[in-house]
This record gives C-alpha cells, sequence and structure tokens, in this order.
C-alpha cells in the first residue's frame, strides 16, 4: 500500500510539474529606414532582447550593450509598434560606422523612432558633456517575427505520462489478490 501512495505523489507531482509555463525564445527581423539604415534580427524571452545580429548604417553589429547604458537603454521588445521603448534596445558596432559611430541606442518617441549614436558606452551618451554623440531621426522601424515561439510538447507528454501510470496502478490494485503487485498487471483475471 505505501508503494503506491508513493507512486501516486510521484505521478501527482509530474502532472503539477507539467502545468509550470514555458517561456521559449523567438527571432525577430527589424528593418530601419530614413537617416539610418539597418537590417537586424534580435531574439528575445519575454519581452527581453537577448541577442542581436546583423548590420546597421554600413558597420556590423557585434552585440547588445548592457541594460543603463548608451541612453540608459533597457533593451526590451514590444510586440506590436513602438516595438522599443523611450530607453531603447543598445549595441555595439565592430567598426564605426558612415558618421564615424561605435554605439547605437535606437528608441521611440511617441510612434517614431530615434537613434542615439555615440563613441562610448555611457550612461545617457546622448547629452552627455565631452561625449561625441548625435542623434538622428526620425525613423522608420517595421518588425516581423521570423521564428515565433512555439510552446514545446513537454508539457502534455508528461500530462499523458502520469494518467497512463494512474491507470496502470488503478488496474494493478484491482488485480492484486495473493500475487504481487506487478505480477498483478500481467495475470489475467480469474472468471
Amino acid at each position: 500500500m505505501k508503494t503506491i501512495k508513493y507512486m501516486l505523489a510521484g505521478v501527482l507531482g509530474l502532472m503539477v510539474m507539467s502545468f509550470a509555463p514555458s517561456v521559449n525564445a523567438e527571432t525577430i527581423d527589424v528593418a530601419v529606414s530614413g537617416p539610418d539604415f539597418a537590417n537586424f534580427a534580435i531574439t528575445e524571452t519575454g519581452g527581453t532582447i537577448n541577442s542581436i545580429t546583423g548590420t546597421f548604417d554600413g558597420s556590423a553589429i557585434s552585440g547588445l550593450v548592457a541594460t543603463g547604458g548608451i541612453e540608459n537603454n533597457d533593451n526590451l521588445y514590444n510586440s506590436t509598434a513602438p516595438y522599443f521603448d523611450g530607453d531603447g534596445v543598445g549595441f555595439s558596432l565592430s567598426t564605426p560606422d558612415v558618421r564615424g559611430f561605435s554605439y547605437v541606442d535606437l528608441y521611440s518617441i511617441g510612434n517614431s523612432y530615434e537613434t542615439c549614436q555615440s563613441n562610448a558606452d555611457v550612461a545617457g551618451a546622448c547629452g552627455t558633456p565631452g561625449v561625441t554623440e548625435a542623434a538622428y531621426g526620425p525613423d522608420i522601424v517595421t518588425a516581423a517575427v521570423a521564428t515565433p515561439a512555439v510552446a514545446t510538447p513537454e508539457p502534455s507528454s508528461v500530462l499523458l505520462l502520469g494518467i497512463g501510470l494512474m491507470g496502470l496502478m488503478s488496474v494493478a490494485y484491482r488485480r492484486k489478490s495473493s500475487t504481487g503487485l506487478l505480477q498483478g498487471l500481467w495475470s489475467r483475471p480469474s472468471a
């Protein structure tokens, strides 16, 4: 009887875990046109941008700037326009762009976008005395989901496994007589 209780507790634990929400990353293709031009892809999970690749103003993007860097970027993504908030997404360039800058913050102002471009990864670089910087805009930004987040089938598989185990345990319990619990699974009921 103790074995059945432990098995039921394990199955119930698996079933509870199967309902835990899963957050998956999705990839979004972004295009920028106007005074700036760019084509890049971002990967985000739950609204936070994890990575960025592509080009901006003729230079390869080398990576994200940590949050709180250039122009106090927060690297957040919205699935509807405006795609970036007023703090924007900050990234660095592998070589200076066509204007000679190596750091960029792309952010929204209302329904339009601007960039703060700088040669230093400094919090609030746009407007910081002694930092070479410039703001350009308005830009037009379009975004399209390239790889949508797809829920993984694991939670439902674990749930089905748990239900199946519970069914096998109930059959074994009913068939159990003088034979052992596992033998009850394979023995035929007496007529």
